[in-house]
């Protein structure tokens, strides 16, 4: 294993020594779990918005209707 700088993070990174196919699927693994993360990140802030606005529409003195609404309120875990 040799260690190298990240360039970006300045972090030390260990480059993966194996045969071509093994990087390519580590390589494939992290693209996908960082896109998960991504989409993860932008559902819980989806969320998060969503009951901030229904928080503040409950707590509403100009609200007719102080019951909140969980329509398209989906959280996945």
């Amino acid at each position: 294993m040799c260690r190298r700088r990240s360039a970006r993070t300045g972090r030390r990174r260990r480059h993966d020594v194996g045969a071509p196919e093994e990087l390519e699927l580590a390589a494939a693994v992290r693209r996908r779990t960082k896109i998960q993360q991504q989409m993860l990140r932008r559902a819980i802030g989806l969320a998060s918005y969503r009951l901030k606005q229904i928080r503040e529409a409950r707590y509403s003195t100009l609200s007719s209707n102080p019951v909140p609404d969980f329509e398209g309120v989906v959280v996945v875990v």
